[in-house]
């Protein structure tokens, strides 16, 4: 074998480990990178980030006049709310209902629960979705509505208001 052969062997030799060396270092590289991205995405779906539940808060909305709150929620489907009355004058609250869609059809009847101006009384009923009751498991979420049908006292006037709910199960 001749000096010049000897040298072309020895030059392409070095240049195909050199490629080789560099795609592996390209491979290794990428694939460390894609191994970090995996475990930071596995231990953000465990600790709940991708579940929207997790950030959802309690919230009970009804027109002016009116202010609700959320006090609990369980997992039969029963909402515990706060309901504070600041209209012009006092009322009688007749029945309050709970659906996952806009209808008055499963009211709970009160009697006549009276509310002067200013105060509040905390009310219990339970759940609808749709026309069966609500049964959630532990950290869902419920959407829906509450309507409380009441009476004007001065006027004498029955009326009907309607807010929206965002409940987590406790």
């Amino acid at each position: 074998m001749t000096a010049y052969s000897r040298w072309c062997t020895e030059f392409l030799v070095d240049r195909v480990f050199a490629k080789a060396q560099s795609g592996m270092e390209y491979l290794l590289s990428h694939t460390w990178m894609i191994l970090i991205i995996v475990v930071v995405l596995a231990v953000l779906y465990f600790l709940g980030v991708f579940n929207p539940g997790t950030f959802a808060t309690d919230t009970c909305n009804l027109p002016a006049g009116f202010t609700c709150r959320v006090l609990g929620f369980t997992p039969a489907g029963v909402l515990t709310v706060s309901v504070i009355q600041s209209t012009a004058s006092p009322i009688n609250i007749a029945a309050i209902g709970c659906t996952s869609n806009q209808t008055t059809l499963h009211m709970l009847q009160l009697g006549s629960q009276h509310l002067n101006t200013g105060s509040n009384t905390t009310l219990s009923v339970q759940c609808y979705a749709g026309s069966t009751f609500y049964n959630g498991t532990a950290g869902s979420v419920y959407r829906g509505f509450v309507e409380l049908n009441y009476t004007d006292i001065s006027s004498g006037f029955p009326h009907t208001v309607t807010g929206s709910l965002t409940a987590k199960i406790k």
